[in-house]
């Protein structure tokens, strides 16, 4: 069996699709043990080759992350082509993916390419159920929602060794392209106040230069590596997370950190609302302080059911 898998890491600015596709990668070895997988760009345009890739794939993956879009003639994430088109006919499967950002429902020319690519006997995993409303007004009827990948292995059992009282010291992180300047400094400030060391993890390309421009002084940067953020979380006796990148708090989780995400846009706001992540809206930073000192119990609520009959749909093919 041959898979393709569009990679959202690549030509990414964002290092936190690294982690959406470090889960991705974990569940697709699961699932297609013997498979060869080929990998190609969501963020560029597909080459020649690609095209090729997609031509000779069984299944075609698009890992989490948000390429699903409304309207297909408007700039989008997703850089497919009319060329990829008939090469990936009946053959895409969605493993976790979400809508870009809230918009109106797909429109008649976006809804019937999806009833095209989507392969109409495998079941599609979107990562909130905001996204599969919308791909059910497409027309699109066997979807199931998961959650990201990312979530998958936060069972009961792992979190249960989650913290849930203050740590001493604490990561933090920024999001360049949702910038609030106020609320921003007032969590970075609070931080302060709060924890002996602030760590700040730069996931993002602009995120720097958005901190420098805060003027929050005594604040230690980690480099924008996912090495060297999992070295921290790794490393750090007593380290607590809070920021506004959904997948960096989804990665402390991960590691057993307490963690607090500051939700900036659909993606936080909707997996909260459906699975109970630790959700702090940024509208909401004043209170930030009074939920660092509290008790904060982790009770994400999987849905097992779905990620099952997702997970092992195929192996009975």
């Amino acid at each position: 069996m041959n898979i393709a898998i569009y990679d959202t890491s690549i030509a990414s600015p964002n290092v936190g699709d690294q982690i959406i596709m470090d889960a991705v990668n974990r569940e697709i070895e699961a699932m297609f043990p013997d498979a060869f997988v080929e990998r190609i760009p969501s963020h560029d345009r597909v080459s020649v080759r690609g095209r090729r890739i997609l031509k000779h794939a069984d299944y075609v993956i698009a890992g989490g992350a948000n390429l699903l879009f409304s309207h297909w003639t408007r700039q989008r994430h997703w850089k497919m082509g009319w060329r990829d088109l008939p090469r990936m006919k009946n053959k895409l499967v969605l493993l976790g993916t979400g809508w870009a950002a809230y918009a109106d429902p797909p429109d008649f020319l976006t809804a019937r390419i999806y009833r095209s690519l989507l392969c109409d006997n495998a079941h599609q995993s979107v990562r909130d159920a905001y996204s599969a409303r919308y791909l059910s007004a497409a027309g699109i009827k066997n979807v199931v929602n998961t959650g990201c990948p990312t979530l998958w292995q936060l069972t009961p059992a792992h979190l249960a060794t989650v913290p849930q009282n203050k740590a001493r010291d604490v990561v933090a992180t920024l999001t360049d392209y949702a910038p609030a300047p106020h609320e921003d400094r007032l969590m970075l400030e609070t931080l302060k106040r709060q924890y002996r060391n602030v760590h700040v993890w730069i996931q993002g390309k602009q995120d720097k230069a958005y901190l420098n421009s805060l003027g929050v002084t005594g604040l230690r940067e980690v480099a924008p590596h996912l090495s060297a953020y999992d070295a921290l979380l790794r490393c750090e006796d007593d380290l607590d997370f809070v920021g506004t990148r959904l997948h960096a708090g989804i990665r402390a989780l991960q590691s057993g950190r307490r963690s607090i995400i500051v939700s900036v846009d659909n993606r936080a706001r909707e997996m909260g609302r459906d699975f109970s992540l630790p959700i702090i809206e940024r509208s909401d930073i004043s209170k930030l302080q009074d939920l660092i000192e509290s008790a904060m119990p982790v009770a994400i609520t999987l849905p097992q059911e779905q990620i099952d009959l997702f997970r092992t749909q195929f192996s009975r093919r």
